[in-house]
């Protein structure tokens, strides 16, 4: 692994602090070169047969708990001001446990593409959601937007080139929290050193829920993801830094909502961690294919 070290750089908008970076050299992104000359030009696609690549998924998972006027208003305001600020194409995404036909239906409703997990359970959500979009840069977002719409550009190029994983941080320096109960802040500075101590070493918040992904890299994590609960988020952290990928924690202004994480979570997410370690020490997760196709027994790097 590489050394993490703090950056500060003016990203325009919430909180003050540069993001937290571990991992290889960044490398240029896939979009560049494409959409952002497009538009600086003026240039306008054929009118007939032409799609313009997917530049981001949203993947909003949505369990039976999200419920409400309030809550499917905010999700479907969230999305609006999120697609007001950015000149490329972005696809909504809801993912349902099976047979849940209520969110599903509402879903649609507010004109996002729903698709049903294989099985019950938040890291099922998330897996398949992550894994059916087609972005080139893939954000899961908590349905409450913890952090306004705005903040999560901070996760995106330019702010983060050459980065495979961009993770909203409650607790990097220059973060803020609003609207959490003290036991919610206690809980969370509690984890952290826990999860540190048991395999996050250098890392100040492994499971925030919001978070942006290369494509690459959903499809390498996501396709050895074994978590089908609470605390997916975490299996999904470690093997970023198990596989090699670059990885940054943005300070954002986070607000508390839907009543916070609770002390009800800090089991299943503790034996999340736990197995995920065991799976590592193991060498259960298979590593990535050798990327040189011309050194000897080497394939082409398949994800």
């Amino acid at each position: 692994m590489g050394v993490i070290s703090d950056t500060r750089q003016d990203l325009g908008a919430g909180a003050g602090a540069g993001p937290r970076r571990c991992g290889r050299p960044p490398s240029t992104p896939s979009y560049q070169n494409r959409s952002t000359s497009c538009l600086a030009t003026g240039w306008q696609a054929p009118a007939l047969g032409y799609h313009p690549p997917m530049f981001l998924s949203v993947v909003f998972p949505l369990e039976r708990d999200f419920e409400g006027s309030a809550a499917w208003v905010r999700l479907e305001r969230g999305l609006a001001l999120l697609r007001a600020q950015l000149p490329y194409t972005v696809e909504a995404i809801a993912a349902v446990e099976p047979g849940d036909a209520d969110r599903a239906a509402a879903a649609r409703r507010i004109g996002l593409r729903v698709v049903e997990a294989e099985a019950a359970g938040h890291g099922a959500l998330i897996a398949t959601g992550l894994l059916v979009a087609t972005g080139d840069y893939r954000a899961l977002v908590d349905p409450s937007w913890p952090v306004e719409p705005e903040q999560l550009l901070m996760l995106l190029p330019p702010a983060q080139t050459g980065i495979d994983l961009a993770m909203a941080s409650r607790l990097v320096h220059g973060a803020t929290l609003t609207q959490d109960p003290w036991a919610y802040r206690l809980l969370l500075r509690l984890v952290s050193r826990l999860f540190g101590a048991l395999l996050f070493a250098g890392l100040a918040d492994s499971g925030s829920g919001v978070l942006v992904l290369r494509d690459e890299a959903a499809h390498a994590i996501l396709g050895r993801i074994a978590e089908r609960g609470e605390g997916a988020e975490i299996e999904l952290c470690a093997l970023a830094r198990e596989l090699g990928f670059t990885m940054a924690e943005v300070p954002v202004d986070w607000t508390v909502r839907r009543g916070g994480a609770g002390f009800g979570l800090l089991r299943p997410r503790l034996s999340a961690l736990l197995r995920t370690r065991a799976r590592l020490k193991a060498g259960a997760y298979p590593p990535l294919p050798k990327a040189n196709p011309e050194e000897p027994g080497s394939e082409p790097l398949t994800v």
